[in-house]
């Protein structure tokens, strides 16, 4: 790839493909399910609209807008996945890869319901801003960084 000489706040973008031959690579238009919804020093997401996944990651607070029916919100820096399914949210993963935090605050643009009630995660309904306020609380000590995955 080519730089060019001297790049200043220069922007590219790529994906890794696992157990894809060149042929089969070549042959395939991934912008047709994947879809990068940010690429810049605060935040970087891509959607993977085939699997109904958004993958993101907050290097302080920002906003992500999805879709119409979906937003989050990282009130901190860390990483999250969210699965959905027909445009509702079925699971959500975050972690700290810094290992530095002790808990996660975070919105979803939806009202969602555990399925299994869970000590590391409050959330509420704040309907007024029609949103779920989530704060979880992070593995610690030799599993810190690990996820905390969510199921609705």
């Amino acid at each position: 790839m080519d730089h060019g000489i001297q790049p200043e706040n220069g922007k590219y973008s790529y994906i890794v493909v696992p157990a894809v031959s060149r042929i089969n690579i070549e042959n395939e238009n991934y912008s047709d399910f994947i879809k990068i919804l940010s690429n810049g020093p605060i935040l970087q997401a891509v959607q993977d609209r085939l699997h109904g996944r958004v993958q993101a990651v907050f290097y302080e607070h920002g906003i992500l807008p999805v879709s119409e029916g979906l937003r989050i919100e990282m009130d901190d820096p860390g990483m999250i996945m969210v699965s959905y399914r027909n445009g509702e949210v079925t699971n959500v993963a975050v972690s700290d890869p810094t290992r530095q935090r002790k808990d996660l605050h975070f919105t979803i643009s939806q009202q969602l319901t555990m399925v299994t009630p869970d000590d590391n995660v409050d959330l509420k309904w704040d309907s007024t801003r029609k949103q779920t306020k989530f704060r979880v609380s992070l593995p610690q000590e030799e599993w810190a960084g690990s996820s905390v995955v969510i199921n609705f």
